[in-house]
């Protein structure tokens, strides 16, 4: 495969295994969900088998409180840089298995009843094992599962409270690249 540059979107469904936050009661039951998007500029280094790239992620959270029946709408825009490793194509195909991790930093929002949050968030790291798999010429569908790590400081803008939030997120996706 050339070392050309490569433009890769994807969009990934998701769900949190592990949610702590610093201001909330431990007994409360709460369940997490999100949908995200991404676009990324890549760029195969060292050797045709790792490519680096960068780019932006866009997410769009619910988090559910089961004992309140009420959904908290949790909003970030990222920036994000990875790098994989590809694996050899299969035999025949020019499809392959790849794996990788990466890195982001972004703006992350939330509103509760009256109370608007905001602040930063830190997604380190995350890992994931997909497959590339040649469609026609230049495009390749992509899958991919996912493990994360989503580390966000927000501070309440009417009182100045802060929290910090921690989830470990599994995560789902498909995309192209071309």
């Amino acid at each position: 495969m050339a070392k050309r540059p490569n433009w890769i979107l994807r969009g990934g469904l998701g769900h949190t295994f592990y949610d702590s936050l610093s201001s909330a009661d431990a007994s409360q039951q709460t369940t997490k969900s999100q949908v995200n998007l991404e676009g990324l500029y890549s760029q195969r280094v060292f050797s045709y088998r790792f490519d680096f790239g960068f780019g932006f992620r866009w997410d769009q959270e619910a988090e559910e409180v089961k004992d309140e029946d009420l959904v908290i709408p949790i909003r970030r825009f990222m920036l994000i840089s990875e790098i994989s490793y590809h694996a050899n194509k299969m035999k025949g195909t020019l499809n392959n298995f790849y794996f990788g991790a990466g890195t982001g930093i972004g703006k992350t929002s939330m509103e509760v009843d009256e109370y608007n949050f905001k602040g930063i968030s830190y997604l380190f790291p995350y890992l994931k094992i997909g497959l590339l798999s040649h469609l026609q010429k230049k495009f390749y569908l992509i899958s991919e599962i996912s493990v994360e790590n989503l580390i966000s400081n927000t501070k309440v803008v009417e009182t100045g409270e802060k929290q910090t939030s921690s989830n470990v997120n599994g995560k789902f996706s498909v995309g192209l690249r071309f």
